[in-house]
């Protein structure tokens, strides 16, 4: 589902198979980096299920999934600045994509709002940042594998 919806925003676009194809690639590269545990494909998978539940009340769609795929693909455990790297490193696809300036913006103001999570005047940013912490809300397995997944990454 999670490489099917980027396809399907992509060609939304106007991107061609070829360049997709080399976007989603980039994506599992980053997400599948040998240092990750959490922040992993199967972190964005959980949100896209997520965030579809509610897609109803979401008011910008392919902002809140550009946001997904790119919030957190820089990820060291020892930098301060994954948010900003991620949210630059967005900000330089979509414009290749052709993205609209505003949605752009917007992406990178969600993907900043990840580094606190305070609450925020737009409902789909608090939307994102909502789902994005779901996992400590879960059961007590699922909160486990979290933990010790997080401590893995950090374990540097």
């Amino acid at each position: 589902m999670l490489r099917e919806t980027f396809i399907k925003l992509l060609t939304n676009y106007g991107a061609d198979p070829r360049r997709i194809h080399e976007l989603w690639t980039e994506i599992e590269q980053h997400y599948a980096d040998k240092n990750r545990y959490y922040h992993t494909l199967q972190h964005l998978n959980d949100l896209l299920t997520q965030l579809t539940a509610i897609k109803g009340a979401i008011q910008d769609w392919d902002t809140i999934l550009f946001t997904l795929y790119y919030h957190d693909i820089i990820y060291t455990a020892t930098a301060t600045d994954n948010e900003e790297q991620s949210a630059e490193f967005a900000e330089k696809r979509l414009k290749q994509l052709a993205v609209p300036v505003d949605k752009i913006a917007r992406c990178k103001q969600q993907i900043l709002a990840t580094k606190s999570h305070v609450p925020s005047t737009d409902s789909d940013t608090n939307y994102f940042t909502d789902a994005d912490l779901t996992v400590l809300g879960q059961d007590w397995e699922s909160y486990a594998a979290y933990f010790k997944y997080i401590r893995k990454e950090y374990a540097i």
